[in-house]
């Protein structure tokens, strides 16, 4: 009575630790042919146990767990499955539900007949008990995909659909692998995964370095009913693009155009580790500022593009060839004030050497007076013309150098915002 209590406590405990999923302990299955076939049974539990803990609905419990207490209690000693003694089990591991079986492998005929007992531990009602008879040559492996299809269907209340996930590693380190977050196993180079995996709707699969339990790699996948989808993991890292107003540009890696973003985003996958990469954003004549990182492995880069810091890249305005002449005008202007600032200082001169020999004349002074106003007139007119030089120079020069660098006005770099308190207007280059 006691160890029954004892029992029921545990695992109403353990019960309230998966409300949101059924917890299902895979128990094994009794050989009841000869004793060279004992290894079937590993095979078939630790098949159901792996591919059973990929779907979400299911909390499944680790064979490797549940075989000990299955081996210490001598559940699959006996010729007969011990119903009690397997509710016991299932209560001490904290189960929902228990699958139980057996099998006989017939060696002349290659085949194998699984007899598969799936009981609730609560109500101790058997739910399902069905037989399944498969080959054991190189079909083999098809028999086991109709088994798991067989009892996660019953398990799921729906028909389960079963591609095949082919995973390889192109490194040397060793990683471990989960799918919907349940551990699977250890990959490496030498040791791929290759298994069945659920079709038709996908599954979080991701990847952990073995030394750091850092992880490096996760993504949705989706397989196909009755498909193979290969999968070469090699070392890397993600940038994340965000950016606003740039919708439809072209994002570049390294001077490669690599795709177009959008307003959601855009994700840059598979950036080769301890590499640098140049990113920048480009639009017709309009290219943003460049981002450069270098690459950590399962490291996520987050690259915010502000658009007030984009540039011109190559297409000339009206205005810029406006602003150009008028530079040109200006130089030239400026130079010409400097010519005329010399012819000034010509007729200065001049003027006041006709001043003195005008004072000093003893004769001819209307002639020599004349030969003075001539000068100082010329004096004052290139006087004239040097300032108007200078200024309008000057001018030309000021105005040339604004328009030269000014952006075009396009709707793509030309924006005017109401707000409730004011009137913004921006442009973008």
């Amino acid at each position: 009575m006691k160890k029954f209590f004892f029992l029921f406590f545990f695992w109403v405990i353990s019960l309230l630790y998966s409300q949101n999923q059924t917890s299902l302990a895979i128990l094994g299955f009794i050989n009841k042919g000869e004793k060279s076939d004992e290894f079937y049974n590993s095979i078939i539990s630790e098949s159901l146990s792996s591919f059973m803990s990929k779907l979400r609905e299911l909390k499944v419990l680790p064979y490797s767990e549940v075989s000990k207490i299955v081996s210490r209690e001598g559940l699959l000693e006996g010729e007969e499955i011990n119903v009690e003694k397997a509710m016991d089990i299932g209560i001490i591991l904290g189960a929902q539900q228990i699958l139980v079986g057996d099998y006989f492998v017939n060696k002349k005929k290659k085949e194998i007949e699984v007899n598969f007992y799936l009981n609730n531990v609560t109500t101790g009602e058997l739910k399902l008990k069905r037989s399944y008879k498969g080959r054991t040559d190189l079909d083999f492996f098809d028999t086991m995909d109709k088994m798991i299809s067989i009892v996660g269907s019953f398990l799921l209340s729906r028909p389960l659909l079963l591609g095949k996930l082919i995973l390889e590693i192109d490194s040397d380190d060793e990683y471990l692998l989960y799918i919907n977050d349940s551990f699977q196993r250890k990959i490496a180079r030498n040791s791929p995964f290759s298994e069945s995996v659920l079709a038709e709707e996908s599954f979080t699969l991701s990847l952990k370095k073995e030394k750091t339990t850092q992880e490096v790699y996760r993504d949705n996948i989706f397989v196909k009913n009755g498909e193979k989808y290969y999968l070469k993991y090699i070392p890397s890292g993600i940038a994340k693009i965000n950016a606003k107003g740039f919708e439809d540009f072209e994002i570049y890696t390294n001077e490669v155009f690599y795709g177009i973003f959008n307003d959601n985003g855009r994700i840059i996958s598979n950036l080769q580790v301890g590499k640098e990469y140049g990113i920048y954003l480009k639009k017709g004549n309009i290219i943003s500022e460049k981002k450069t990182i270098k690459v950590e492995e399962g490291k996520i880069y987050n690259l915010e593009f502000n658009i007030n810091k984009t540039i011109r890249n190559g297409t000339l305005t009206g205005w810029n060839i406006a602003g150009y002449t008028m530079l040109g005008i200006g130089v030239i202007g400026l130079g010409g004030g400097y010519y005329f600032n010399m012819e000034a200082k010509k007729y200065y001169d001049l003027s006041i050497q006709k001043y003195q020999e005008y004072k000093t004349a003893t004769s001819d002074f209307d002639k020599k007076w004349n030969e003075y106003e001539t000068s100082y007139n010329n004096f004052n007119t290139m006087l004239l013309a040097r300032n108007i030089s200078y200024i309008g120079g000057g001018i030309l020069l000021g105005t040339g150098l604004i328009l030269s660098f000014l952006p075009s006005f396009g709707k793509e770099n030309f924006k005017i915002e109401i707000q409730p308190n004011y009137i913004e207007l921006g442009w973008r280059f």
